[in-house]
């Protein structure tokens, strides 16, 4: 699935409580502008890699990773949010 001109992603697996795993290591993410609640409510999953997402054009993240209880891995140290 091509997904390179998508520009939000906002509300993507919002509370999705069956997510026990989430694979985005093929996820394109360079012209998305909306990431707003993206992975809100999944109660479920221990580690999100996103190390590999193109924040650039981003601008709005707001809630993205609320209420992920059991999240214990989280890499955002490439996500730029100038």
């Amino acid at each position: 699935m091509n997904i390179s001109k998508v520009t939000t992603m906002a509300y993507m697996f919002y509370n999705d409580n069956n997510l026990i795993s989430l694979d985005l290591t093929h996820l394109k993410t360079r012209n998305v502008e909306k990431m707003d609640y993206m992975f809100h409510g999944l109660f479920n999953i221990t580690s999100l890699d996103v190390s590999h997402f193109d924040t650039r054009k981003v601008d709005n993240m707001s809630h993205m990773f609320n209420d992920c209880s059991k999240l214990e891995t989280l890499d955002v140290s490439n996500f730029n949010t100038s």
